[in-house]
Parts: structure tokens; C-alpha cells; sequence
């Protein structure tokens, strides 16, 4: 049912005026710009105002913060009117959600037909991470379609072609590189060098559509610029915002959005604070991830820590978490009742299916001003966004537990691991 709600709230969404303020209409502009011979990286109010008049596009008053290798994707949607582009996108990413859950039925052994495909991708449709990035049209279904490929690769001992399949996640944004720093730290160089010579090459490909000048400005300019726009954001669950939240407090520099005073007013140790909160984060994940002997799990731990190891993380990378939400709740089913476990699980699950309009009201109760009409809460208050990516942390150790010192094979059933997979750990 809500799955259904879910749908017709996007289908709404495909209708004036509602589908020019999707996050869309930069993809489509780039591409666009791209058509034209000018910089796609121009601000896209000025991309919106020569190529499509009728989007509101103040609420995007920068540059599209994607990287060249985009404009491959948005080459493609201009071709169309962006109503057209716009709905093909719609079922592209519907149709990878499927191809998603298909994948993870062979890669867990759980043996879904077309009935039991059909029944997960409207469950996952109804989901507040799967239901903003098809309502808003973003890139991090068809990024994670490439994830999962990338593991499935692993899985199988096929570490050239995972390193191939990460590469093209990275080259259209920079989400999942903690794979690769995980490969690098076990030394499996054939996967390393498939994924930077991927994303080497599609960037080269790339100044077919964008001059080399525009390339190199883009990595130059726009990164730092990400940065500035979106690491005050109260609804940036990036542990690069937690100096900001408690020594300069948070707002937006460029978009009305919620905001929280600070705890102490000293924004000189904001930025050292937020990159020591990175840094743990990693190294938490990453610990896990090593202390692991089984791929699968170390797999999935690294996907939950590439969705907060970002400068921006935002309620859609989330998305992310399917594979790992699927594995864990697998895990759990094939082990004897333990109750820890069991009730962590059922906490991860229930503080990631909150909307993001629960926590908002949250906050704003919290901060005794529960109609928000100021949109200002307190800093306690603002707290509670921080309770998703807290959930996700206590996942991936959850993952880690969960699996104790059993094989793969002993709790997938079905589930077989070749020796050459083995040895790539």
C-alpha cells in the first residue's frame, strides 16, 4: 500500500510545476550545455533561464556538483524534451530497483521469482531513501546497480571486473572509494587498477562532451564548493558536519533550509573537529571491515560506511543500505534467537524507516516551537538527524557480529564460496 501511495506521489510529481524543481533538471541542463558548445558548470538558474524557461530553478542556485563523466548520462536526456527525459529516468531507475533485487536473490540465495521482484521493489518504492531519489529524480539507484555488481564480481572471484564496475560508481560520484581503500589495504592490486583505470578512462571520455579546461576546473573549483554549500545543513547527516553543528551551527549559505544554533560559538575548531569525526567514522568502518573473514560481510559493511564517508549524505544515499539492510536481516533469521542481536536490528530498521519529516517535527518539538514556523530548533534539538547515521554505524557492527565465526555457506544456504574468492581477502 504504501509502496502504491508512494507511486502516485511521483507520478504527481511528473506534472507542471512539479517537475521542474526536480534535481533532474541539472542533468538535463548539463546536457543541454553540453549540446551547445557552452559550461555546463555555469550556475543552473543561468543554464534554466537559456535552455528551459519554465523551471524553477532558484532552488539550485549553483553548479551541478557532479563530475564530468555525467554529462555522458545528460548528453543522453537532452536529446529528448525534459518531460520525456524526465519520465524515461523515472522507469530507468525502476526498473535498475528490480534488477537490484534480482541480483540480491542470487547473490543471497533467496530464490525470488518475478512475483517476489515485483513485491520487493514497490516495498523498497516506499521507502523514504527510494521514494526522494525516484521523486526527485537523482543517480543513486542506477550508482547503486553498479555497486551491487561490483560485490556480485567479488563474491564470485572476479576482481578485475569488480574493480571495472567501481570504477564507473566512482567516475559518476565519489561514493564507495572506502571499497577501495579496503583493497588497497589487502593488497588486491588487479581490483585497484581496474577501478582507477575505469574511472581514468571514462573521465578521458568524458572531454567529449566537456573540454579538458572544464574537466580540470572541475575538480580544481567545484569539490570545495560542494563542500561550502552543503556542510552547514542540518539535514547533511555527514560526520563532516558535526564540527559545524557544535561550534558554528547550522543553516545554508545558498537555500532556505532548518536551522540549529551551536553548542559553543568557535568556528576556528569546527572544520578540524568535523575532519577528526570523518576520520573515526572510517576508521571504525574500516576496522570492522579487515577484521572480517568472510567477503560478503566485509562487503557490506564497507557499503553502509560509503553512504556517510562523503561530504554530503543526504536522506536518498541511503538507498545504499538496501544490500546490507537484506543481508543482516538474513543473518539474523538463519542464527538461534539472540536477543541483542536481534532487538539492535530491529532498532537499525525502525530509525532508518523514519521520514525525514518525522525527525523534522521531532526536533521541533524538542525545541518547544512544535509548528516550526521559523524553521530554527535548538541544538539539542537537532540532534536527533544524527539518529540515522548513528543507526547506520551501529549496523555495520551489528554485521560484524551477526556473523560470528560461521562461512558464508553456513548462512546462506546454497551458498558457496570458490577458493580463489577466499584468497582475495
Amino acid at each position: 500500500m504504501l509502496g502504491a501511495t508512494t507511486l502516485r506521489l511521483i507520478a504527481d510529481a511528473l506534472q507542471p510545476p512539479l517537475i521542474y524543481r526536480r534535481d533532474l533538471v541539472q542533468e538535463y541542463l548539463v546536457g543541454r550545455a553540453v549540446l551547445a558548445g557552452e559550461d555546463p558548470y555555469s550556475p543552473i538558474p543561468t543554464l534554466a533561464k537559456a535552455y528551459l524557461p519554465d523551471a524553477e530553478a532558484a532552488f539550485l542556485p549553483h553548479s551541478t556538483p557532479h563530475p564530468p563523466p555525467v554529462a555522458l548520462l545528460s548528453f543522453l536526456l537532452a536529446l529528448m524534451p525534459y518531460q520525456t527525459a524526465s519520465v524515461a529516468w523515472l522507469v530507468l531507475e525502476i526498473f535498475a530497483v528490480a534488477l537490484i533485487w534480482r541480483l540480491l536473490s542470487s547473490w543471497m540465495q533467496l530464490n525470488l521469482g518475478i512475483a517476489g521482484v515485483a513485491l520487493g521493489t514497490i516495498v523498497a518504492i516506499g521507502w523514504q531513501p527510494f521514494m526522494q531519489e525516484l521523486l526527485y529524480g537523482q543517480l543513486m539507484i542506477l550508482l547503486l546497480l553498479f555497486v551491487m555488481l561490483c560485490g556480485l564480481a567479488w563474491h564470485h572471484g572476479r576482481f578485475v571486473r569488480a574493480g571495472v564496475f567501481l570504477g564507473i560508481a566512482l567516475s559518476l560520484k565519489l561514493l564507495g572509494w572506502p571499497i577501495l581503500v579496503y583493497w588497497t589495504l589487502k593488497r588486491r592490486w588487479s581490483s585497484v587498477a581496474a577501478t582507477m583505470g575505469t574511472a581514468l578512462l571514462l573521465n578521458l571520455v568524458a572531454t567529449f562532451a566537456v573540454t579538458p579546461e572544464v574537466l580540470f576546473d572541475y575538480y580544481v573549483r567545484i569539490p570545495g564548493l560542494v563542500v561550502a554549500w552543503n556542510v552547514y545543513r542540518l539535514f547533511n547527516f555527514s560526520p563532516l558536519t558535526v564540527g559545524w553543528r557544535f561550534f558554528g551551527g547550522t543553516g545554508s549559505q545558498v537555500l532556505s533550509c532548518f536551522a540549529a544554533a551551536p553548542l559553543i560559538h568557535i568556528p576556528g575548531v569546527a572544520s578540524y573537529v568535523s575532519a577528526l569525526a570523518m576520520a573515526a567514522v572510517l576508521a571504525v568502518g574500516l576496522g570492522l571491515a579487515l577484521r572480517t573473514h568472510t567477503t560478503d560481510v566485509a562487503f557490506m559493511i564497507l557499503i553502509c560506511l560509503s553512504t556517510l564517508t562523503t561530504p554530503v549524505v543526504w536522506i536518498h544515499y541511503f538507498t545504499w543500505l538496501l544490500p546490507p539492510l537484506v543481508y543482516l536481516f538474513r543473518q539474523l533469521l538463519s542464527q538461534e534467537f539472540r536477543l541483542g542481536l536481534s532487538t539492535g536490528g530491529v532498532i537499525v530498521i525502525g530509525v532508518l524507516a523514519l521520514p525525514a519529516s518525522a525527525l523534522t517535527g521531532l526536533a521541533c518539538i524538542l525545541s518547544g516551537n512544535s509548528a516550526c514556523v521559523d524553521q530554527q530548533v535548538s541544538f539539542h534539538a537537532g540532534l536527533v538527524t544524527y539518529l540515522q547515521p548513528l543507526a547506520v554505524v551501529l549496523m555495520m557492527w551489528l554485521l560484524s557480529r551477526a556473523h560470528g565465526n560461521r562461512s558464508a555457506s553456513d548462512i546462506l544456504p546454497g551458498c558457496t564460496r570458490t577458493s580463489r574468492a577466499g584468497a582475495g581477502l
